[in-house]
């Protein structure tokens, strides 16, 4: 069951029921995102970088999540921990 709200900015929402929650998958090896990359030619894919330590990347992770589950989109989504998947993350930035 769809359900809308109207935000603080007077846009229209909809927010997803519990069995239509967006799912954001994790990314922690770089076979991972082989795959996401191979994905990624068929269907858009979107990739958040987060820092599980850092203030601002919790809060950032948070409105993208709350963004995605108000805002749904036509794509993959797919994240990475910067500290857990240190070696992973590095590479991708390169």
């Amino acid at each position: 069951m769809l359900k809308y709200t109207l935000s603080s900015e007077n846009t229209l929402r909809v927010l997803l029921s519990p069995e239509m929650m967006i799912q954001v998958k994790e990314i922690k090896s770089m076979e991972d995102f082989a795959e996401i990359l191979e994905e990624s030619h068929k269907t858009p894919v979107l990739l958040c970088k987060f820092s599980p330590i850092c203030n601002i990347s919790t809060e950032a992770e948070s409105q993208f999540n709350e963004y995605l589950q108000t805002n749904p989109l036509a794509a993959s989504f797919y994240k990475i921990d910067v500290v857990h998947s240190r070696d992973t993350s590095r590479k991708l930035a390169k």
